[in-house]
């Protein structure tokens, strides 16, 4: 079991594997592009996603990995996946839990570009939203309701907490 560790020590320790690095006692931020293999069989591997290692930065680095390790360790989670933008985040999560014919329940109140991609995105690809207020459990029960009423299942609840730009919070 793992021993448990104040939020300060993880925010300043989490995730990092102390080795040479040059003796250095905070990791170095990688700066490389690419990375090199010890043999065709070591490529082919990570090719293949069957190491770890890495190709190029912009898929994964030791520096990024080190970050979303410790945010993860930071929120009790096992694993994290870090992101350019918000944006990015959101419509790599709306689109990785959807496909042709599925529905999405979001809040009424989203920030733009969100209310852009449920809105106009996702349905070019037949993905559905349904915006309520989920700050009353009477409207979202009310809509889920009718959309189980219809054989729908939603395959995500979407909201932002406190909501952009009203600050509702859910």
């Amino acid at each position: 079991m793992k021993k448990s560790r104040h939020l300060d020590t993880v925010c300043l320790h989490g995730g990092a594997q102390y080795g040479d690095e040059r003796k250095a006692l905070s990791p170095p931020i990688h700066m490389s592009t690419s990375f090199t293999f010890d043999s065709l069989e070591d490529a082919e591997l990570v090719m293949d996603f069957k190491s770890d290692d890495f190709v190029y930065t912009r898929g994964n680095n030791p520096t990024l990995r080190l970050f979303e390790t410790r945010i993860a360790e930071m929120e009790g989670g096992t694993a994290g996946a870090a992101f350019s933008s918000g944006m990015a985040a959101i419509s790599s999560v709306l689109l990785s839990l959807t496909k042709q014919g599925d529905h999405i329940v979001a809040h009424r109140t989203l920030y733009g570009s969100t209310h852009t991609v449920l809105t106009e995105l996702l349905p070019r690809y037949g993905i559905t939203a349904h915006l309520v207020n989920c700050c009353t459990i009477e409207e979202l029960t009310a809509l889920l309701d009718q959309l189980k009423g219809k054989g729908i299942t939603p395959k995500a609840l979407f909201f932002e907490t406190p909501a952009n730009p009203s600050l509702e919070v859910i």
